[in-house]
């Protein structure tokens, strides 16, 4: 029940921010279209990719290994994203480590 609720509150947040853009861009363009081309990210050797190179978006995802919040990140999120965008090839995801403590630095 908790989770039904914090589920609703990030759908409120982010339909509330959808809301406001709209308002506050120019309307004659997609609020989208400010932003396309904005940023070209650069795939590190290091990195995790997972997904079609020529995918035309690239998600990238800082996780810490010890972060109970990014392994259920893992668990609940990503597959459906792999399902919906990563396998018929509209995105790419690019993992990327960030450690929050000691032992997530060490592993």
């Amino acid at each position: 029940m908790k989770k039904s609720y914090t589920y609703a509150a990030l759908a409120a947040v982010l339909v509330v921010a959808g809301g406001a853009g709209y308002f506050v861009l120019d309307r004659s363009q997609s609020p989208l279209s400010a932003i396309t081309g904005a940023q070209n990210i650069e795939i590190k050797p290091t990195d995790m990719v997972h997904g079609s190179a020529k995918a035309p978006v690239t998600f990238v995802e800082y996780a810490s290994m010890t972060c109970p919040h990014c392994a259920a990140f893992q668990k609940e999120v990503i597959p459906l994203l792999t399902k919906d965008y990563v396998d018929p090839g509209k995105v790419k995801v690019v993992f990327r480590e960030y450690p929050l403590d000691g032992a997530a630095r060490m592993a």
